[in-house]
């Protein structure tokens, strides 16, 4: 016996797991390229990236809550109010934790999230 999904624009919208339903699957197959994106990052200077509209990807906790919280799209998925406190707290953590060596940092987050 088969599964039938409709993947039809009605049947999405009536069902929004469907739309994440291919997440798990593309997850558990392997990637069979090689590609070294640190290198590839480090070959590639400023302008090149400017010129395709590419930016890079903020380098801490504190610099990933601003990019966040001048995010209009984040804003407009998430709601203002979910979206306040989320960078709220994603700030907090960076005042709290940022100056914590990794061992630690380690520690606080196993005693908190186990």
């Amino acid at each position: 016996m088969g599964v039938s999904l409709d993947k039809s624009a009605q049947a999405r919208k009536d069902r929004p797991a469907l739309d994440i339903a291919p997440v798990p699957t593309a997850g558990s197959k392997p990637m069979n390229m090689k590609f070294d994106i640190q290198s590839a990052a480090n070959r590639t200077s400023d302008e090149e990236r400017a010129a395709v509209g590419a930016r890079r990807l903020p380098a801490d906790l504190s610099e990933a809550a601003d990019a966040l919280a001048d995010s209009a799209f984040a804003r407009d998925v998430l709601g203002a109010d979910l979206h306040d406190a989320f960078v709220a707290t994603r700030r907090s953590e960076w005042e709290t934790l940022h100056e914590l060596d990794r061992s630690a940092l380690i520690d606080f987050h196993e005693l908190r999230y186990g």
